[in-house]
């Protein structure tokens, strides 16, 4: 499995292992698929991530990857920092960005909106075929089985502020960025954790603090 794939010679080597029938799988990130190094803003350290942000022609070979199936999934790369670790200097500031609460409102915008990928194809780059690089049950919606659910609305309008986010670090380039869709409710193991912003389990919430 190729994680975090970046640039468009590695989608071309994947693509061609994979019509060779080798056994290999990969993902992209949404930040890898909504910024370029162009957009980054001189020695801010929210923009630092490993791999670095490569130039527009680097996302657009994402894009058709995901596209055509070369790279099998979207993976957020979830790196929380303390604002203390990332206000060094930049070269020495830690790599990583935050991106649970961003990941689906950007891909959906990147991907669908823009690129024309279909709704379900969408979803599946979070779900089915993640499970099936991992070799775990497809997730499905079966009556009578436990209920893990996100309910999204693709519709809702919201600018992101990181401090009003659940996770305690703030290391996002997407800072003030304007977002459509987001998720209004979690139901794991049939009870519902998240809602309307707010963390309802008291494990939910435990985590949330420490990421």
């Amino acid at each position: 499995h190729f994680a975090h794939v970046s640039t468009a010679a590695a989608t071309e080597l994947i693509r061609r292992a994979r019509q060779d029938g080798l056994p290999v799988t990969a993902d992209a990130t949404p930040h890898h698929l909504t910024l370029a190094v162009d957009d980054m803003h001189p020695y801010d350290s929210s923009y630092k991530m490993n791999p670095p942000l490569r130039t527009g022609k680097d996302q657009e070979a994402l894009v058709a990857a995901l596209n055509d199936g070369t790279i099998d999934a979207v993976a957020t790369d979830h790196a929380p920092h303390t604002s203390l670790d990332k206000s060094q200097p930049f070269d020495q500031a830690p790599f990583g960005v935050i991106g649970l609460e961003t990941a689906f409102p950007l891909t959906l915008e990147r991907l669908v909106s823009q690129a024309g990928m279909s709704r379900l194809s969408f979803v599946a780059l979070f779900t089915t075929r993640p499970a099936a690089v991992l070799g775990l049950p497809q997730p499905s919606i079966v009556a009578g089985s436990q209920a893990n659910l996100v309910l999204f609305d693709p519709q809702h309008k919201w600018t992101y502020d990181p401090a009003g986010g659940h996770s305690r670090s703030k290391n996002s380039p997407f800072r003030g960025r304007s977002m459509t869709g987001r998720a209004v409710m979690t139901v794991y193991r049939g009870k519902v954790v998240y809602k309307d912003g707010e963390l309802l389990a008291p494990r939910v919430r435990q985590a949330a603090t420490t990421s």
